[in-house]
C-alpha cells in the first residue's frame, strides 16, 4: 500500500513545508494546537483509528486499534512517541515586515 501522506515543499524556501494527508474516509479531523481533536456527531458503533503527525517514525500512519464510541459520546487518549527534529534542518527566517508592506502595495495599486 502506498502512503496516504504527500508531502510539499518549497523549491525556493527549504524550511517551508506542508502535508496532505489522503483518505476517502468522512471521519477524520486535524488537531488543534493542544493536541485535541473533536469528532461531533460519531454515530455508536466501532471504528478503526489511524494516527499521524510528521515526527513519527518514517513518517507512517500508525494505526490506534479500534474504539468503540456508545450513545453517551467517548473522549479517548492516544499517546505518540515523536521522533526528533533534526538540528540540521532548515529554519524559517525572522519574520520581516516585507509581506505586510507588499500587502499594503497592492491594496493602494488596486485602488
Amino acid at each position: 500500500m502506498e502512503s496516504p501522506v504527500v508531502v510539499l515543499g518549497c523549491n525556493i524556501h527549504d524550511w517551508m513545508l506542508g502535508y496532505v494527508y489522503v483518505t476517502d474516509d468522512p471521519r477524520f479531523g486535524v488537531t488543534d494546537a493542544q493536541g485535541k481533536l473533536t469528532l461531533d456527531n460519531l454515530p455508536v458503533g466501532v471504528y478503526q483509528v489511524t494516527l499521524w503527525h510528521p515526527q513519527l517514525k518514517d513518517m507512517q500512519p500508525l494505526s490506534a486499534g479500534s474504539i468503540k464510541v456508545p450513545v453517551d459520546g467517548l473522549k479517548q487518549t492516544f499517546n505518540l512517541t515523536l521522533e526528533p527534529l533534526s538540528t540540521n534542518a532548515p529554519t524559517a527566517p525572522a519574520p520581516s515586515t516585507f509581506g505586510d508592506a507588499f500587502k499594503r502595495a497592492a491594496r493602494e495599486t488596486a485602488q
